[in-house]
This record gives C-alpha cells, sequence and structure tokens, in this order.
C-alpha cells in the first residue's frame, strides 16, 4: 500500500560534533538546517542536486534514505521545506538510490527514478520510476534476464539533454551467466555492463560491456556535458578492479550519451598512477577548469599504493592538469578517500570553483570513536584549503556528498551526510591563491 506523507520542518542543529581544521579565514561553514529521516533511524544512501522535479525553475533535492525505504524531496533545496515520500507496506527490503528526471511517456512531467532492493527471493534489485508528486510506479526495469546479479543497479545517473529526452544509466559491475533466468551455482563471472535508455516511449537501450569480467565496469556513473559535440550528454564510467594487462589498476570509460558508442579509455599510464590505483572508484564531471569550453572531470584512484588520490582530467586532451592527495595521517586508511565527491564554489567575488572530497572511514578521534572527514580543495591550483572531521560515533562523515549546478549555487553551498543526517555548508575562502594544510 502506497504512502505518502506531506511534512514541512525545520530542524536546528547546535552540537558541536564537528572541528574545522584551519582557522585562518577558509572554512566550511555550517548552517542552522539539518535533514533527518523521516520515522526512523535510515542511512542516507544517496543526494541528487541536479533535478528540478516541482518544475519551478529552481533546484530541488532528492535524499534517500536506505531503510526502510523513503524519499525526502528538498523544495528549492531548502532543508526547511521537505515532501517525505514512503513506500508503505509492500516497500523494498532497501532503497539505494534515487534520481529526478523528466519523463516523456504520455506527456512531459516529473518522475523519481528509485533503485530498490527486494525482499524476500524476487527478481533481486530493481529500478522503478515513479510520478511526482503522485509516487505512482509508472515503469519498472530489470537485470536482463540472462544474467544474475546481486548488483543490478549498483550505480546510476541521468543524462540530462537539451531539446532532447532524458537518458537514465544503469550500471551492474557484477554479472553471472543466467540462461532462461536460471541460477547456476558458481557461474561464471562476466563482464560489468552499463544500459543506457531513453526515458520516453517506445524506450531505446544501448548496452556497453566492460573490457573483462571481474573488472567492476559500472562501478562508478557520472553524467558528463556534451564532449563529442553530438547534442547530448556524455557519460563517464568506473572501473576499478580492471585486471587485463593494460587496464590492470582500473580505468575510466567516457561514453557516448547517444548510442553508447566508446569515446576514449583511460588507463593508469593515461592518469599518471600504479599499478594498484583501483581507478574509478568514483567520477564526477567538474565543469570547464582549463578554459577550453569543455567539461573536465575527476576520477578517483583508491588504490593503497597510490595512498589516496582523485586526479583533474581535461575533457578535451584527456590529460591530467593535476592530482589532489589525501592529507597523511599516521592512522589513517585511504581505500576511502575520494569515494563521494562533489563540486560547490567559493563565496567569494571571484566564485572559485571547489573540490568537495569524502573521506568517511578516516579515524578521527579513538576516544569517541569518531570516524569521517570532509575536505575542501581548490580547483585552481589543487591546494587543499581545509578539512572538517567528525567526533561523533557511528557518522562516517562525507560518505554521501553533493551540491547545487552552478546556475543555482549561489552561495556556495554543499550538502554532506553524517549517520541518519544531511547537513549543509558554506565554503568560505579568505584569498584566492594556494594555501595548503598539508
Amino acid at each position: 500500500m502506497l504512502a505518502v506523507l506531506l511534512m514541512f520542518t525545520i530542524a536546528r542543529c547546535d552540537s558541536g560534533t564537528f572541528s574545522d581544521s584551519v582557522s585562518q579565514g577558509d572554512a566550511l561553514e555550517r548552517t542552522n538546517d539539518l535533514l533527518s529521516p523521516p520515522g526512523g533511524q535510515s542511512y542516507c544512501a544517496s543526494i541528487d542536486a541536479e533535478c528540478d522535479v516541482d518544475r519551478n525553475g529552481r533546484n530541488d533535492l532528492i535524499v534517500t534514505w536506505d531503510q526502510p525505504g523513503a524519499i525526502s524531496v528538498v523544495v528549492d533545496a531548502d532543508l526547511g521545506k521537505v515532501h517525505n515520500l514512503s513506500f508503505g507496506q509492500d516497500g523494498p527490503a532497501r532503497l539505494i538510490s534515487a534520481h529526478g528526471a523528466t519523463s516523456h511517456v504520455g506527456k512531459t512531467h516529473s518522475v523519481l527514478v528509485c533503485t530498490t532492493s527486494k525482499k524476500g527471493s524476487g527478481p533481486g534489485n530493481e529500478i522503478e520510476v515513479r510520478s511526482y508528486p503522485q509516487f505512482i510506479k509508472e515503469r519498472v526495469y530489470r537485470q536482463p534476464a540472462e544474467f544474475s546479479s546481486v548488483d543490478y543497479g549498483h550505480s546510476s545517473a541521468i543524462l540530462r539533454n537539451i531539446d532532447a529526452f532524458d537518458h537514465l544509466a544503469i550500471g551492474s559491475p557484477s554479472l553471472r551467466y543466467s540462461p532462461g533466468g536460471v541460477v547456476i551455482p558458481d557461474a561464471q563471472l562476466v563482464c560489468g555492463i552499463v544500459e543506457v535508455t531513453t526515458l520516453s516511449e517506445p524506450a531505446v537501450t544501448q548496452v556497453l560491456k566492460g573490457l573483462v569480467p571481474g573488472d567492476g565496469f559500472g562501478s562508478a556513473l557520472a553524467a558528463i556535458a556534451d564532449i563529442n559535440a553530438d547534442g547530448y550528454a556524455d557519460l563517464l564510467v568506473g572501473a576499478p578492479d580492471g585486471n587485463s594487462s593494460d587496464y590492470r589498476g582500473g580505468y575510466v570509460t567516457l561514453v557516448s550519451g547517444k548510442d553508447a558508442s566508446v569515446i576514449r579509455r583511460l588507463n593508469r599510464t593515461d592518469l599518471g598512477l600504479r599499478r594498484e590505483s583501483r581507478i574509478g572508484s568514483a567520477v564526477l564531471s567538474v565543469g570547464d577548469i582549463d578554459g577550453d569550453a569543455l567539461s573536465d572531470f575527476a576520477v578517483t584512484a583508491a588504490g593503497a599504493l597510490d595512498l589516496g588520490a582523485v586526479v583533474i582530467v581535461s575533457g578535451k586532451s584527456a590529460k591530467p592538469l593535476f592530482t589532489l592527495r589525501a592529507p597523511k595521517s599516521s592512522e589513517d586508511t585511504l581505500e576511502t578517500f575520494g569515494s563521494a565527491l562533489a563540486l560547490t564554489y567559493s563565496i567569494t567575488p571571484q566564485r572559485i570553483p571547489l573540490l568537495v572530497i569524502g573521506h568517511p572511514s578516516r579515524p578521527v578521534s579513538s576516544a569517541s570513536g569518531g570516524e569521517g572527514a570532509v575536505y575542501l580543495y581548490s580547483m585552481v591550483d589543487g591546494s587543499m584549503r581545509t578539512e572538517l572531521l567528525s567526533v561523533d560515533l557511528d557518522c562516517q562523515l562525507g560518505s554521501v556528498l553533493s551540491s547545487l549546478p552552478p546556475r543555482d549555487n549561489r552561495e556556495g553551498v554543499v550538502f554532506v551526510s553524517c549517520g541518519h543526517h544531511v547537513m549543509s555548508y558554506r565554503a568560505h575562502l579568505s584569498t584566492v591563491g594556494a594555501k595548503s594544510t598539508k
């Protein structure tokens, strides 16, 4: 039974559970707004800030809470105005992610694209398209019948096209052969796939496969503005478990959003990294950093040998612009540095682009069990400007990050998950030039 809950609230968060390590003017300044899950202790699973589901010209936030599955639509990205949507008693066992999009089925209207993990021994993960604000199920996507997978829809992205239909990208990095839908014990692992399908009728779906089985192709997805000038937004695909000779240590594929053809692939040599880099653990479009009129992008390399790195890559030349390294810490585990990425802007007249990097497994306080950190890096010179540390138990600060796109982000706002809550911060810079806190 479908349940739709309406709630408009504002919560204030006055606890001093976070610390900014830099006091000379650079800071992530917390606002007084705090978003909590409706009716439970759910964890934040995803945040989408790239949509305008109420179609009023201002972007909204789509916040996913994992168990029991619920979605908070934050109207106009104002954490004080929240529309909570519940799946009811017949809902999924767990909600993995949700995006806002525009559907062209029947008529042009807003939808929520929800990746769910089903209860019991059903078909596994599904992707539901539900109308907004009615939250009525319109369509369901399931894994290809010849495969079995526990991670169908492990990653997903919406390719938003100007004067064209929105496309949905679905990543399934771990598939096993399952002829006729029969699951074979110890069935052979096959290449991960990414499906790109139109949110229209008739739906047109293109499928792209990884290079070799087990390379994690489709583990991370992100839309990027049109790179190959075909009029469609394109797609970044991460494959962090690459294990073939040329792609050992992972790789990133730039894919055409029009026909799912490969524009280019980048491996460890292209990015100046080492063998066990786990390239493509996360990917993000960061806008035009180098001034060549094409969007550039960030690639996380979470491998232990590279000690935590995020590489900023030119969209035009595919060459690294600079590499961002994790701050050194004697107690640190660096495998989650860069597992979440977001782009924001400084509150200065220059509006400096800033990359926000999450490091949710960083141990911060042995006394309190605090865990998680968020770092702010300048996209002008690659310097780290400030860090935000958690001293709360079971927080995993920065496991999910998001921000409004440039046209809407007038105040340098970034949204940060911390356990059962989502908080908003503003990015302040004292100067434009470099200042490292390493």
